[in-house]
């Protein structure tokens, strides 16, 4: 059964592109498809979670089992251009992707959680053979995304670029930061580039006359090594982990704890809390160094303890959003000084700011970066959305026909909402200004509203 709302097709759209799941990420995906201007076909046999997607989402809905060739074939896979299948089941996710490689879709992804399915990479049934060109997994990539801020504890959004030579930070700007009150201009950063800031909830693409206030949370691109130089002027204090403590011993707080202990010489002492105790037997038989505590780690008299007490960072994984923000707002009451917490909602963001939580991460939006970008007209190696997904940083490689190049960046006419923040040449992580020029070969640091970012693809096109 269709359902369509026809203010999309006066707009016009750039792709078709079909969703099989109408969970968290698949709406996530929906939604900023469509407001990508694309035409979007929602797949899902629970007929509640279409009304869902019908009553929020300006997309096209069909009711069926998304693994079933003769419904993929209503939902127009034959003319769709990326295929993305997003249900909670491994098997139906493949299952789907074949199907649609097998009716010509160029592009396919799959939320595939199962590790062993995704080493087949040498196998007859690798990936590949299967019909998945790109794999997503939510809870290994929360995992990774916890684990960078454990290791720059003072950042509260962690990226990196080219291979690991350019590096973006974000740091909120404290009362007592040398730079609080300056324009961007005064400030006069020379080594790195502020590309955004994020204010009461609106994001910015700053210019020289930008103001940083206290409270903004502003993202710093240059060298790796180098943003994280940049901590002092924002008035945060440099520190290290090397305890932690993870509630939740799910998918992701396995995952996390493993991560830890393969970098057991950056963070030695790994706590693993969990209040199922069959869970806990599980946990302790898979983790060589963690220390597994059976607990309720949002009982009042937890945070009491010394041992959890004294720890550098406390992260709450747990499958509920309130669960996470309790504990967290106890951890930081209890004096731990790095506190990271998932979240499924991003309409917490806010409380979760008001609590004195230093990090969130949200799983819906880390996948509708990988998504987003294979959908972009322009040639984006990385895309990473910030604040509530309306501010986009890219990395975008630079063809050798491009139009943009052998030009100083002062003669180019970038989209106004737009700002090319690092300039990666070779081994060189280059600052850019008015003279720069860019050069085919050349990878740059665009950060840009999600508004502006057609015109900006067809301006790089």
């Amino acid at each position: 059964m269709y359902a369509q709302n026809t203010s999309k097709t006066k707009r016009g759209v750039d792709l078709t592109v079909v969703v099989v799941g109408a969970g968290k990420i698949g709406f996530q995906l929906a939604k900023m498809l469509a407001e990508a201007r694309h035409n979007v076909v929602v797949v899902d046999s629970r007929e509640e979670a279409l009304t869902e997607v019908r009553e929020n989402l300006d997309v096209m809905t069909v009711h069926g089992n998304g693994a079933s060739g003769q419904v993929l074939e209503d939902a127009g896979l034959r003319n769709s251009d990326l295929f993305v299948a997003a249900t909670d089941s491994d098997e139906v996710n493949m299952v789907a992707c074949m199907t649609a490689k097998h009716f010509g879709v160029k592009k396919t992804v799959a939320r595939i959680r199962n590790s062993e399915y995704q080493g087949l990479s040498d196998s007859e049934l690798s990936t590949k053979r299967l019909g998945i060109d790109v794999i997503i997994n939510p809870e290994e990539t929360v995992a990774y995304e916890v684990f960078k801020h454990l290791r720059t504890p003072d950042a509260i959004e962690v990226e990196y670029f080219a291979d690991g030579k350019a590096q973006m930070l974000g740091f909120r700007v404290q009362e007592n930061s040398p730079i609080a009150g300056m324009t961007l201009e005064e400030a006069a950063l020379t080594s790195c580039t502020v590309g955004a800031i994020l204010r009461g909830g609106e994001a910015l693409v700053p210019h020289g006359g930008t103001q940083i206030l206290p409270g903004d949370d502003i993202f710093i691109v240059g060298k790796t090594g180098v943003p994280t130089e940049m901590s002092w002027l924002v008035g945060t204090r440099e520190h290290a982990v090397r305890s932690v403590a993870i509630l939740g011993g799910g998918r992701t707080g396995l995952l996390l704890a493993r991560y830890l202990e393969r970098h057991r010489k950056y963070i030695p002492v790994v706590r693993v809390i969990e209040q199922d105790e069959e869970v806990c037997q599980y946990l302790a038989g898979e983790l060589k160094h963690a220390l597994v505590i059976h607990g309720d780690g949002i009982k009042p008299d937890f945070f009491e303890d010394e041992s959890i007490k004294s720890l550098d960072a406390f992260v709450a994984l747990t499958g509920e959003d309130q669960t996470n923000l309790l504990a967290g707002f106890m951890a930081k009451s209890a004096g731990i000084q790095s506190v990271v917490i998932k979240l499924e909602r991003d309409d917490y963001l806010p409380v979760a700011s008001k609590m004195g939580i230093d990090s969130v991460v949200i799983p819906r939006m880390i996948v509708a970066g990988t998504v987003l970008r294979l959908v972009h007209k322009a040639n984006v190696v990385s895309l990473t959305l910030l604040g509530e997904g309306n501010l986009e940083v890219m990395e975008i490689s630079l063809p050798p026909a491009a139009s943009i190049t052998n030009k100083p960046l002062r003669h180019l006419n970038f989209p106004r909402g737009s700002i090319v923040a690092s300039v990666i040449r070779g081994d060189s992580v280059i600052i850019p200004r008015g003279n720069t020029v860019l050069l085919p070969g050349d990878s740059i640091v665009v950060f840009a509203m999600s508004s502006v970012v057609p015109q900006l693809e067809s301006y790089l096109k």
